[in-house]
């Protein structure tokens, strides 16, 4: 029973009860009997609040969350929200504190609603709760946030219409699982140039599990340093099958000194994805396994460690080819070293399907001989194997090894000149010689004496 009703009865039941109370005090009961009906009324022809589904899904998940959060729901009220979404000259929400620009702009080619906060010096990210509901690309690039909270984007507005996310170089060390909400539009997220920590209490396996449509998805240059590659990418495998993107087309993983993947079958989670970027990290091969992916159409592995491929990891682009007429690989900025174990990778380039791209520009960082340097692999002409170093000559060693042996025989000859002479003066020497040695003897067994250990004494 509502406060109204409740008042309206206790009123009826004084005036049953207490009849001889004064006609002014009956007038003034009458008149807020009159004045409680028609709130009354009003109240039982207003249209009730509703909630959608998919908010009371929002509120339990954060009730359940244990992860701070920037907002309480309760604490809105009218007002607040009138002040969220009064806008300024720059066209965006107060919120924004006038740094931002708001409105249809030109981005890649095409007219869009666009939120541009590009090195605005936010510290945090409160004012993307009063984002407009009709945005359709965010870029919010060059500020300061460690931490992205639970629900950014707030859980009232649906941003049917949003589709680009860019949250590039703003030092983003850890985003909350629940970070992202309303977002089944999106279709390409960008998180450049962060400090992406993913491992123990900062691992959310299921961070990008809203992103139902994504298909672009950067982290070039994403993770922080303070942790070795081999550990994070087990990380990221995780969050892709966690995260369930079906839709995932494009994936940029450049710039993370990538340089092993412990489980080979990392990308097969990706069951739509046709371009994979792993340019500028430290790969020596193609030790990864994409058989899984049926649609991967290409792959960059420029700017890596990569001094030639072998007879596996050929095999495994031309799998590829196999299933793909269009498949294309690209390994240009490679250090590729130009001796004769270069041969099967030279031959290979000559008759294979695969389609490598800028293959002009593949070049010898070294080679044998010296002369193939900087020389363009695809024009080779000739190669030499480097020499096991047992086997290695040259001309010095040749004239030092003649020079000994004509010493030697100069020796000879002169040893065999004077042997009459040698030999007397041995015979001389001789006496001499028995005394010195005698003398050795006698000092070596004094020595002997001297240090010889004390017998064992028993107690």
């Amino acid at each position: 029973m509502g406060p109204s009703r409740s008042l309206l009865l206790l009123l009826l039941l004084l005036a049953v009860l207490r009849p001889g109370l004064s006609s002014q005090l009956k007038d003034g009961q009458d008149n807020l009997l009159r004045s409680y009906a028609k709130d009354l009324d009003s109240f039982s022809t207003s249209t009730p609040s509703t909630t959608t589904a998919s908010d009371e899904d929002d509120d339990d998940d954060d009730d359940d969350d244990d992860d701070y959060d920037y907002y309480d729901e309760d604490d809105y009220d009218d007002e607040f929200d009138d002040v969220i979404y009064t806008k300024d000259a720059s066209g965006c929400p107060t919120p924004f504190l006038g740094r931002c620009r708001c409105g249809m702009m030109m981005y890649q080619n095409e007219e869009r609603y666009v939120v541009n906060c590009t090195n605005t010096g936010f510290t945090n990210a409160t004012m993307l709760r009063a984002l407009p509901d009709e945005t359709e690309v965010l870029i919010f690039t060059g500020n300061f946030l460690e931490v992205l909270p639970t629900n950014i984007f707030g859980t009232v507005a649906d941003f049917e219409d949003l589709e680009t996310i860019d949250m590039s170089n703003n030092g983003i060390k850890e985003i909350k699982g629940k970070t992202y909400h309303r977002v089944s539009n999106v279709k390409t997220l960008i998180l450049n140039h962060n400090s992406l920590y993913i491992v123990d209490s900062k691992h959310h396996p299921r961070v990008f599990s809203n992103f139902m449509n994504l298909e672009n998805l950067h982290l070039t240059n994403a993770f922080t340093e303070e942790v070795d590659s081999n550990w994070y990418m087990v990380s990221l495998e995780i969050i892709f099958q966690g995260s369930m993107l079906t839709k995932l087309k494009k994936l940029h993983l450049e710039q993370n000194e990538i340089w092993n993947l412990r489980d080979p079958r990392t990308f097969c989670h990706l069951p739509s994805l046709e371009h994979l970027y792993l340019g500028s990290n430290r790969f020596t091969g193609v030790d990864m396994d994409l058989q899984c992916l049926n649609k991967i159409s290409f792959l960059d592995l420029e700017y890596n460690s990569i001094r030639r491929l072998d007879g596996n990891a050929t095999a495994r682009l031309d799998q590829l080819a196999a299933k793909n007429p269009n498949f294309a690989v690209k390994l240009a900025m490679n250090p590729f070293y130009c001796d004769c174990d270069i041969k099967d990778f030279f031959e290979w380039m000559q008759t294979t399907r695969v389609r490598l791209v800028g293959s002009e520009m593949y070049r010898c960082f070294e080679g044998r001989p010296a002369s193939n340097e900087n020389l363009p692999v695809m024009k080779l002409k000739h190669v030499e194997c480097t020499p096991a170093p047992a086997a290695r000559t040259s001309a010095a060693s040749a004239v030092l090894g003649v020079l000994v042996f004509v010493m030697c025989v100069l020796l000879a000859v002169v040893l065999y000149m004077h042997r009459h002479q040698l030999v007397r003066r041995a015979k001389t020497l001789q006496p001499q010689l028995r005394t010195a040695i005698g003398n050795v003897k006698r000092s070596r067994q004094y020595t002997n004496i001297e240090h010889e250990e004390a017998p064992e004494v028993e107690v």
